[in-house]
């Protein structure tokens, strides 16, 4: 009998809190502006300059072979392979 009543109860809590969590309406809030105003400059911006570098440039130890029929110039490397320089600035290997 006092399983049966302990069951009861538990069971009456769990439904009583399910049925209090459906019933819950969502808060709704809203953002108020914010006072934290950005000041606005009429400083131009500076001025910076940058240096654009190849990802692969040719070694010091490599030697120009020459140019191939498109105007690129064809590199030789230190063990013999030719190379040239790509548009995304990479080595690509000539094959014979």
């Amino acid at each position: 009998m006092k399983k049966f009543i302990y069951l009861f109860l538990l069971f009456s809590a769990f439904t009583i809190a399910g049925v209090s969590a459906q019933t819950t309406k969502a808060k709704t809030t809203t953002k108020k502006p914010s006072t934290n105003a950005v000041k606005k400059t009429n400083n131009p911006p500076k001025k910076t300059t940058t240096t654009v570098t190849n990802k692969a440039n040719p070694d010091k130890d490599d030697k120009v072979v020459g140019k191939d029929a498109k105007g690129r110039t064809i590199y030789q490397g230190p063990r013999g392979g030719r190379y040239y320089i790509n548009s995304k600035g990479n080595k690509e290997y000539i094959k014979d």
